[in-house]
């Protein structure tokens, strides 16, 4: 599933002077875009999709294949260009790419954590690992101690009460 951002500078475009089915389609053009801003789709598809008529639709891809003289960004002003199976929105790239302060302090702060983090897996350990049998073996000696391979002390409350291997309560190892 993609996206795109629909910035609020929208509204001073010279889209938003055309008229509502136009600025509908356009819309509908900008949420179905891929992330390269490829919009496939067939003009009645599109129609539909935008819940406009099929004329309507013809209308606003007419504005949007020719110049636009009120154009902002020093082109001629074309906004989408025909391609197999559908249309190219001209200017995706520049307004997907555009982002706030918060989203450039957000990614400099998530580039810098991820830097951290893959030192930190790479960083040589103070200690060679071991092999799963020898922590094993390790984890058992200390839960087992004594000779008899029960567990010397068990954890009461705050305090300590040690086992008497006399008592007939004491828990025993199953086999």
């Amino acid at each position: 599933m993609t996206f795109t951002k629909l910035h609020g500078t929208i509204l001073d475009s010279s889209v938003w002077s055309e008229s509502a089915p136009t600025r509908i389609v356009w819309i509908t053009l900008l949420a179905m875009a891929d992330e390269n801003g490829v919009v496939e789709a067939s003009i009645g598809g599109l129609a539909h999709r935008a819940r406009v008529a099929r004329g309507e639709c013809l209308e606003a891809l007419h504005v949007f294949l020719s110049p636009d003289g009120d154009s902002r960004d020093g082109t001629s002003g074309e906004r989408v260009e025909a391609v197999p199976g559908g249309w190219l929105l001209l200017n995706h790239a520049n307004y997907r790419d555009r982002q706030t302060r918060q989203q450039a302090q957000t990614a400099a702060r998530v580039r810098k954590w991820r830097a951290k983090r893959t030192a930190a897996r790479n960083a040589v350990t103070e200690h060679p690992p071991i092999s799963p049998s020898e922590a094993e073996a390790e984890a058992e000696a200390e839960s087992y101690p004594d000779s008899a391979g029960l567990p010397v002390a068990e954890q009461k409350g705050e305090g300590v009460r040690t086992l008497d291997p006399g008592d007939p309560n004491r828990p025993t190892r199953c086999a």
